[in-house]
């Protein structure tokens, strides 16, 4: 078994690149089809990313919370404008600092 580490952007090139291939590929190929599909629905699942209660606490999340409200509103200001997803940005900010715990 092989662990690689990928960006985002990396990630969302690989699978596009796969479904790229994906289409094109033909119906007599069979077995490499289905290996190709058990490829990506690997992929696609692993980037669920899942936070358990006895990594967080109520102090640890509040202190994330407000680096995240700094750190988003600095991302605002750069902007120009205000972040109409901002649930999605903080969401992403706070696992990305999680997962750095």
């Amino acid at each position: 078994m092989h662990t690689v580490e990928l960006t985002e952007d990396e990630l969302r090139l690989v699978l596009s690149a796969l479904h790229a291939y994906l289409d094109d590929f033909g119906h007599e190929e069979a077995d490499v089809l289905r290996e190709v599909k058990a490829v990506l629905a690997k992929i696609e699942t692993s980037g669920e990313r899942r936070v358990t209660a006895e990594h967080l606490t109520i102090e640890r999340l509040a202190d994330l919370l407000r680096a995240t409200e700094r750190a988003h509103g600095a991302y605002e200001k750069e902007l120009g404008a205000g972040d109409p997803d901002w649930p999605t940005w903080y969401s992403t900010y706070i696992l990305d600092r999680l997962e750095g715990d």
